[in-house]
């Protein structure tokens, strides 16, 4: 598949589910993932839907672990100024992962429950049905203000 074919297709992608999304190839150097000097060899971009640079680019760190681990790695990544809550998918290709698909959703404007990335909110009232209880907090980034109320400051109990 061509440049121009993956770059429309990550573009519809991304306007499906409304995130950015960054197809990144994982490489295989001499088939261990490490450079002639020893260290790993960083993720490269093959195309994202995002067609100029911004502060906060996919976490490494994360795409490198959803390869290593073949599962879907969650991420809160904070670089620059900005906040990005991501989601690293690997892709197999002869049955290991050689591409990762990360799917980022800013969390710099998020002040309220409403203002949650649709499958964030999905995602909590998930765990409300599933668990029979109710979400009090929910962290959208690594400072301890950070936090929403979906239900607001009313249903959080102290004591």
């Amino acid at each position: 598949m061509g440049g121009r074919r993956f770059n429309a297709l990550t573009r519809a992608i991304s306007e499906e589910t409304s995130t950015r999304v960054t197809l990144l190839g994982i490489p295989r150097d001499e088939g261990q993932g490490l450079s002639p000097s020893g260290e790993e060899s960083p993720p490269y971009v093959i195309s994202d839907s995002q067609l100029r640079e911004t502060d906060v680019e996919p976490s490494y760190g994360t795409v490198l672990e959803a390869a290593q681990t073949g599962a879907v790695q969650t991420t809160t990544h904070a670089e620059g100024g900005g906040k990005l809550a991501q989601a690293a998918r690997p892709l197999l290709y002869q049955g290991r992962p050689s591409w990762v698909v990360v799917f980022s959703e800013p969390l710099d404007d998020v002040e309220d429950t409403s203002d949650l990335p649709g499958a964030a909110r999905s995602y909590v009232a998930f765990i409300e049905e599933r668990l029979e209880v109710e979400v009090a907090l929910v962290s959208i980034g690594a400072e301890r203000e950070r936090v929403v109320a979906p239900h607001g400051l009313a249903g959080i109990r102290h004591g």
